[in-house]
C-alpha cells in the first residue's frame, strides 16, 4: 500500500506539469498544421507562418492552461501574465525557428525543415515558459495551487 501511495503522491505532485505537457502539445500539433497550411497553400515563409500559427494557438492555450494547470480565473491579471510570457515565448520560437532553417538549409524540403525547426523551437521554450508562467500567475495573486 504505501508504494502505491508514494506513487499517487508523485503523480499529484507533478500532475500540473503532465497537465501542461499536454495542453502544450495539442497546441503545438494545431500551430504546426495552421503553419504548414500557411506554407503550402499560401506561400507564407515559415517565421511568418510559424508566428501565425503561435498566435492562434495561443488563445486555446492560455483557456486550457490557467483553468487547468495554474487552477486561476480568466480575468486581466492572468491575461497579462499569459500575453507577457507569451510575446517572450513567440520571441523566443522565431529565433529559434530561424536558426534551425538556417542551419538546415537546404538538407530537407520546406515542409520538413519547418517541422524540425518548429519542434527544436517547442522544446527549447516548452519548459522556460511553463517556469516563468508558474511563477507569473504566483506573484499575480491567481495561483491557488501551484
Amino acid at each position: 500500500m504505501a508504494k502505491n501511495d508514494n506513487m499517487e503522491k508523485l503523480i499529484q505532485k507533478f500532475l500540473p506539469l503532465i497537465k501542461y505537457i499536454l495542453f502544450s502539445v495539442m497546441t503545438a500539433v494545431i500551430e504546426s498544421i495552421i503553419g504548414l497550411i500557411l506554407i503550402n497553400l499560401c506561400g507564407l515563409g515559415e517565421v511568418t507562418a510559424n508566428t501565425i500559427g503561435i498566435i492562434i494557438g495561443a488563445g486555446v492555450h492560455y483557456l486550457c492552461v490557467t483553468r487547468k494547470v495554474f487552477n486561476s480565473k480568466v480575468n486581466w491579471k492572468t491575461v497579462t501574465v499569459y500575453v507577457t510570457t507569451f510575446l517572450m515565448g513567440m520571441l523566443l520560437q522565431n529565433f529559434v525557428v530561424w536558426a534551425a532553417v538556417h542551419i538546415i538549409g537546404d538538407m530537407l524540403s520546406e515542409s520538413i525543415r519547418y517541422l524540425a525547426a518548429k519542434f527544436c523551437s517547442l522544446v527549447i521554450s516548452f519548459f522556460i515558459m511553463y517556469f516563468i508562467r508558474k511563477l507569473g500567475y504566483r506573484l499575480a495573486g491567481e495561483n491557488k495551487e501551484v
